[in-house]
């Protein structure tokens, strides 16, 4: 059952709202109806400064809150067979599901109040569009491991309270405007904070995600009680005043389950500019990201095997590293011991880079976020079909030469490109990115 309503005075005031309640098949039959209304109003406040503020070309206050519903995914209540993709002499295999659903589960409901302002000025020559909100997560639906002892691997629950806020910033010029050259610019950026406020009663953290190697060498995605969304989990070296601690064999010596930080970033935007002179057109695309983390399992076992280009390098005798440490070969480690004494000496190439395997380790694969990135560059050249006798045919053609993905601008680690992160702890031994360069023809008829 859906209705909405809207309401405008004089081109100033408008207020909408609307109302919806859904009765899904997918939760229990007790549990079943959910209701989320929304109303949202605006202010162009500009009309009433024309005088006033001649350089105003518009200018609009806007505020909403609004409630969103969900349920669970189709056949999810029911201990449905799924089919195999294997057969076995002929016969399709099926099995139960590893997952129990709870009886009582209720759809989760997420709130959330916005409030922004648009502005424009110079005859719309400049804009600027700012935007907060304050979300609340109530009744996440999640899945928390169970013991396998109860014939399941996992629960699907009703899971605590889930708060987002953050402010989104958009800012537009057109720096140069006249009959043969253009330059219009856009700028945006967005910060973002997530929070765990509570989850199920007696649970603090549960795994999210999971990769390969998740739960022995690599890392996890672990949401944590009072922390931000989304932690980087795995084995870590110990420390002692901010140093590595090693044993008697001058290894890291290692800390299970440490945190690493969160695979969300502190902020992201992006640029975007077209250059526009007579019938030619430049476009390109800058994005950039600030913070979070990330696992790279590609880096883990790409050290592990030798492949990667540290794994060779001189050590700082001039040495190749590869070399038996009595040859003046081996990595050069600086710690301290257990007791906190320096430690300063070289380990066999091959032993250094495998105790992060051997010994569960992936601090020393997990890396910052940040990237400044040029996403796509296209030049295009827009035909004259009146010249050219081609308009009876069609309106208009565009011939352009783009490239995505050009250039990784700046990243922390090379040897990954993190704007290409397939999971959201990180990647988990992916392809690598790609470079592409293409040819394009735009018709309109």
């Amino acid at each position: 059952m859906y209705a909405r309503g809207s309401f405008g005075l004089k081109d100033m005031l408008f207020v909408d709202w609307s109302v919806r309640n859904d009765w899904s098949s997918a939760l229990p039959v007790e549990n079943n109806s959910y209701l989320y209304p929304s109303i949202g109003g605006s202010f162009v406040f500009s009309e009433l400064t024309k005088n006033a503020l001649p350089f105003l070309s518009f200018g609009k206050i806007r505020g909403s809150w609004a409630q969103v519903g969900s349920d669970l995914d189709a056949y999810q209540l029911a201990l449905t067979y799924g089919l195999g993709a294997d057969q076995y002499n002929g016969n399709i295999l099926m099995g139960t599901p590893n997952e129990l659903v709870d009886p009582n589960i209720q759809p989760s409901l997420s709130s959330a109040i916005e409030f922004g302002v648009d502005l424009r000025f110079a005859k719309n020559r400049l804009g600027l569009s700012v935007t907060y909100y304050d979300e609340s997560k109530t009744n996440e639906i999640l899945s928390v491991s169970v013991a396998g002892a109860s014939g399941f691997t996992s629960k699907k629950i009703n899971a605590g309270q889930i708060d987002r806020s953050g402010v989104e910033i958009q800012l537009e010029a057109k720096p140069i405007a006249s009959k043969d050259f253009s330059w219009d610019m856009n700028l945006n950026f967005a910060k973002n904070t997530t929070q765990i406020v509570e989850l199920a009663d007696g649970i603090t953290a549960f795994i999210a995600e999971t990769g390969t190697f998740g739960t022995s060498s690599g890392a996890r995605l672990v949401h944590v009680v009072g922390e931000r969304w989304g932690q980087i989990r795995g084995g870590g070296i110990q420390k002692i005043d901010g140093k590595n601690v090693v044993d008697a064999s001058g290894l890291f010596v290692a800390q299970p389950d440490s945190y690493f930080g969160s695979a969300l970033p502190d902020f992201t935007g992006g640029f975007l500019n077209t250059i526009s002179y007579k019938n030619f057109q430049l476009n390109f695309n800058i994005d950039f990201s600030k913070g979070g983390k990330y696992f790279s399992l590609s880096d883990h076992w790409g050290t592990f095997s030798g492949l990667f280009e540290r794994t060779a390098e001189l050590n700082d005798k001039g040495n190749p590293s590869r070399d038996p440490v009595a040859d003046g070969g081996g990595v050069h480690v600086q710690a301290v011991n257990a007791d906190g004494t320096p430690f300063d000496g070289y380990i066999d190439a091959q032993t250094y880079w495998h105790q992060f395997r051997s010994r569960n380790i992936a601090e020393t694969n997990v890396y910052d976020l940040t990237f400044v990135k040029l996403r796509e560059v296209s030049l295009g050249y827009s035909l004259p079909v009146k010249k050219m006798g081609l308009s009876k045919y069609v309106q208009n053609a565009t011939v352009s030469l783009v490239a995505r993905n050009p250039w990784l601008i700046y990243s922390k680690n090379r040897d990954f490109d993190p704007s290409e992160i397939s999971d959201r702890y990180g990647e988990n031994g992916q392809f690598p990115g790609t470079r592409s360069f293409g040819f394009n023809i735009s018709l309109g008829f």
